[in-house]
């Protein structure tokens, strides 16, 4: 198998330094429109693909945020990843996804795996977000995290949810109010 290229074999087909190759990838509005030119060409003969996992940890951050649900099966859940990676692609972070099936052995393993892959936050749907190890270490390690489709009855635990039982009434006095008398879910 042929090696990757890197950013020394295309400086060297391009005729610049290292340097200046990083800067074409990073900030190409600093550099000369022809070296920009010379250094893409370069990079397309050689199918070069810059390692953004390398830049994201000298800069201390992965622009990516880690979700987990339960399931994918669920509509519900393939439709909110589904706005969330909408979302996240429009502010150029990257989504890494994981599920859990409502097991908190699964949720803690599935997290772990995230904050690995240095994840700079999470949204999560947990099976029970009021006694949880996930949120205990979240909260210790200072790790930004919003639940979603959870409602703690904790305040310090940010969640984003339905309010089913509200949502309910709202639909039946609507029902009521139109003069129907016999409903059924």
């Amino acid at each position: 198998m042929t090696p990757k290229p890197t950013m020394r074999t295309v400086a060297a087909k391009a005729g610049v330094s290292i340097a200046t190759v990083s800067r074409v990838i990073n900030c190409p509005d600093e550099v000369p429109t022809e070296t920009v030119e010379r250094v893409r060409a370069a990079m397309a003969y050689l199918k070069y693909r810059p390692n953004m996992n390398g830049r994201r940890l000298k800069m201390a951050q992965t622009r990516s945020v880690g979700v987990l649900v339960p399931t994918m099966a669920n509509p519900v859940f393939a439709t909110s990843v589904q706005g969330i990676e909408q979302a996240a692609n429009e502010d150029g972070l990257t989504v890494l996804l994981t599920s859990s099936e409502y097991d908190p052995e699964r949720e803690l393993g599935a997290v772990s795996t995230l904050l690995n892959n240095r994840v700079d936050g999470l949204i999560l749907t947990l099976a029970n977000a009021d006694d949880n190890r996930v949120i205990d270490l979240l909260i210790s390690e200072n790790i930004p995290f919003v639940l979603l489709f959870n409602q703690p009855s904790r305040t310090d635990v940010a969640s984003i949810s339905v309010d089913n039982a509200k949502s309910a009434y709202d639909i039946t006095q609507a029902m009521i109010a139109k003069g129907h008398r016999k409903l059924a879910m």
